[in-house]
């Protein structure tokens, strides 16, 4: 009778654990975010880590250097370009080369010069923060990862064993 119920027992475990739901894992492929390996868009990462209190913490790091890191890649651009275009209006400006020209372009050159070395530092001190952004998006999703797998609870494990009274079974979980 014993063994009969042990067995029984044995078997409801392992078929409770094999139709188990699995856990939702998170994981990056190149430049997509699949979820149990469907693929899922950028709002929906967003809410599924901003929600999860084991990733909050990183993903506002996240949200905060991406932030910083796009303004000043657009600031980059607009004064890169604003200095070139102020640049060239110069060059273009100096074939018609009489005394007041030359000193109001060199007003318009100085200005270019700014522009383009401010826009330039932008971008060169955008790109940590770029770097910081993704390294913090990917702790976020990997503390969401360990934070479900932790929850789903460890698996059913069922092992042989030799002692002193000799041979049995010992179950973990």
């Amino acid at each position: 009778m014993k063994r009969a119920f042990l067995f029984f027992y044995t078997l409801i475990l392992f078929v409770t654990s094999a139709f188990s739901q699995d856990s939702l894992i998170i994981k990056i492929n190149r430049k997509k975010y699949l979820l149990n390996d469907q693929e899922i868009n950028k709002s929906d990462l967003d809410r599924i880590l901003k929600n999860n209190a084991s990733s909050s913490y990183e993903f506002n790091y996240y949200k905060s250097h991406s932030k910083l890191a796009s303004e000043g890649g657009n600031i980059a651009v607009v004064g890169v370009t604003m200095g070139e275009i102020f640049l060239t209006y110069v060059m273009l400006e100096q074939k018609k080369a009489d005394s007041f020209h030359k000193n109001a372009d060199a007003d318009v050159a100085l200005i270019g010069l700014i522009a383009t070395i401010t826009g330039t530092v932008f971008g060169l001190v955008s790109i940590p923060f770029s770097i910081s952004s993704k390294h913090h998006l990917k702790k976020a999703i990997r503390n969401f990862n360990i934070a479900k797998k932790s929850a789903s609870g460890n698996p059913l494990q069922l092992n042989f064993t030799l002692n002193s009274y000799g041979f049995g079974l010992k179950w973990s979980f």
